[in-house]
């Protein structure tokens, strides 16, 4: 194992003989006996020890950076790595549908057959996934590092005119999508088709998954297969084509380019304050650090009591894993894929948010882990029967913020359960501070401390100072997550990543005389609905196309399930005929994700701004 034995109190509970550990709540006595957190920290950074979370200091890209000094070089080489550990055991759980990491290393290498063959796919080159979570959604993600490409996962819940311009900002070769996206793109295949005349983009077609939800589209029904549409294709056809004998003989080992950990590796969008989405850049170093990054907290957790993480090599202590949020979130990507395919985990898909359908799956399949927003994790604990959360043992949130009543709600449904929380951007590879166990239920308005390696700092947005304890000023971050750039966006880019690596979140927060963080408002213009972030501008470009709005704003209200929900001030023209809240949704669902859409409105008798 990575870490030193350290013993722990007599007033700690002790670990059980298995390995177990239950973080029921300490006395004041015991938690005045956990072990410090230079301590703690020294132990999880020792070097020689293996750990993921040792550090080294290297220069990469003219720049000295401190990284994981045990992370794998590439996707490719983790994924490789990953699943011959744990070829047998079950990986990917959906619906009814189970399959293990053989298999779905099998699948990736057919579909990195044919994007290399009939798209002609390369290092560095982009590949769009679409769609909402399934099974295919992990097979490609592992295809496109395979091949050494960049991985870029599009926001499904997007109207096509916005999954259109992602598609051409970043150029992708070729797109992997749903049935439920080839809907929404079906009006601008034309533009993505002629874009390689009319601009030179590298676009050479769509890829369909032949579901629907949770239902796969029978062979008869698919009106985009067989080459009836231009530049489309089947998967399933793709698929039985370049699994041919002649094609796997031929192609049995496709030529392999170098990756190293400064090549391009992931693209994921923030929604940004404008109406038009950024793409944040990643090395392959920068997208898997979560692999130490997410697991700081917990880890902590364990050595503060004087436990013995679990080894995550014993097959014992691989966990079944509930993911609840979509896949192409940060969430969901570091803290559920790329983190625990680490530790041999069963990963079981929810094709969108459900609280009953989640239950049951829980129960069904004896869920010990669970991965959502705050919200969700709530719903679970307090509505659920008590047999069918009894298997639960691990929950970790982050996305949006929470209530400071969960830790209670958890131990009251699951005692002794592990629960913690990361705080984290697009821009930080997920978390750049965590909290869990004692510490969570000790603080819990705090998202916790930065992991080994990771820098925060409160800094006056006006003076550009650093703030003492306790004052309020935007959170900046450095660290080995921290990505490399926008896209193509050199004055988003200047502005947000400096030059010495640190990162300007546009987060209010503060930080205690202990350095926990705490994060109170947002610079930045956005409303964060369920995990979702939504653009106040782009709502409110939505809102101005009815003719009778003159000016509005789009503000977030407080929601105890959701965190924040969407309200919308409006003036209305003296002209103009009275305008109704039905009216204004009816507009702004045609131009906006369903999340986005306002549910409460204002009239305000003066102009707004």
């Amino acid at each position: 194992m990575y870490f030193p034995s350290a013993a722990s109190s007599s007033a700690i509970p002790p670990q059980n003989p298995d390995g177990q550990a239950s973080f029921s709540p300490l006395s004041a006595e015991a938690q005045a006996q956990l072990l410090p957190l230079p301590r703690v920290d020294a132990m999880m950074t020792a070097p020689g020890m293996g750990s993921p979370f040792e550090l080294e200091t290297r220069l990469v890209d003219g720049r000295l950076q401190t990284l994981y000094k045990n992370l794998p070089t590439s996707g490719r080489e983790y994924w490789r790595e990953v699943h011959k550990a744990f070829a047998d055991r079950p990986y990917i759980g959906f619906n009814d549908e189970v399959y293990t990491y053989a298999q779905i290393a099998e699948q990736a290498t057919l579909v990195a057959r044919w994007l290399r063959l009939h798209f002609n796919v390369r290092k560095g080159d982009r590949v769009g996934i679409i769609a909402r979570n399934m099974p295919e959604f992990i097979t490609s993600f592992w295809a496109i590092h395979e091949l050494g490409a960049v991985v870029v996962p599009i926001n499904a819940f997007g109207e096509g005119d916005l999954l259109t311009f992602c598609i051409l900002d970043v150029d992708c070769r070729v797109v992997i999508g749903d049935v439920e996206r080839l809907g929404k793109l079906q009006p601008f295949l034309p533009k993505l088709n002629e874009s390689s005349k009319a601009s030179g983009s590298s676009y050479s077609g769509l890829v369909v998954v032949p579901r629907r939800g949770d239902s796969v589209i029978p062979a008869q029904s698919r009106a985009w297969s067989s080459g009836k549409q231009a530049g489309v294709y089947c998967w399933d056809e793709l698929n039985a084509t370049y699994s041919q004998p002649a094609f796997a003989k031929a192609h049995a080992q496709l030529p392999e380019e170098p990756i190293s950990v400064s090549d391009n590796a992931s693209i994921l969008f923030t929604s940004g304050t404008t109406s038009k989405p950024k793409g944040v850049l990643s090395t392959q170093s920068q997208h898997l650090s979560p692999l130490a990054l997410v697991k700081a907290a917990s880890a902590r957790a364990y050595l503060r009591r004087g436990y013995t993480p679990p080894d995550p090599l014993k097959k014992e202590n691989a966990l079944t894993i509930l993911i609840l949020v979509p896949l192409f979130h940060t969430t969901a990507l570091s803290s559920g894929i790329i983190a625990n395919s680490k530790n041999g985990a069963f990963l079981h898909l929810l094709n969108g948010w459900n609280l009953q359908v989640a239950l049951e799956k829980i129960e069904k399949f004896k869920v010990q882990g669970l991965l959502g927003i705050g919200f969700m994790m709530r719903e679970i604990m307090t509505k659920g029967m008590p047999k069918q959360l009894a298997t639960i043992s691990a929950i970790s949130h982050g996305g949006s913020s929470s209530s400071t009543s969960l830790p209670q709600e958890v131990q009251k449904a699951r005692p002794g359960s592990l629960l913690g929380q990361g705080y984290g951007l697009t821009e930080t590879n997920g978390v750049a501070a965590a909290i869990a166990g004692d510490d969570y239920s000790h603080r819990p308005a705090s998202t916790g401390l930065p992991p080994p390696g990771v820098e925060v700092i409160i800094v006056d947005p006006n003076t550009l100072t650093q703030c003492p304890s306790g004052v309020a000023g935007e959170v900046w971050i450095r660290g080995p997550g921290v990505a490399k750039s926008y896209y193509n966006r050199p004055q988003a880019t200047a502005e947000a990543f400096l030059p010495d690596g640190w990162f300007r979140s546009g987060d209010l927060g503060r930080k205690d005389l202990e350095g926990y963080l705490y994060i109170v408002d947002r610079v930045k213009d956005m409303i964060i609905r369920g995990g979702e972030n939504i653009s106040c501008s782009m709502v409110e470009d939505a809102v101005y196309k009815h003719p009778a709005v003159q000016e509005c704003a789009a503000v977030a209200f407080a929601d105890e399930r959701l965190g924040e929900r969407v309200a919308i001030v409006v003036h209305t023209r003296s002209d103009a005929a009275k305008v109704s809240q039905e009216e204004l949704e009816h507009v702004a669902a045609k131009n906006l994700p369903k999340a986005s859409i306002c549910e409460r409105m204002v009239r305000w008798p003066q102009p707004v701004s």
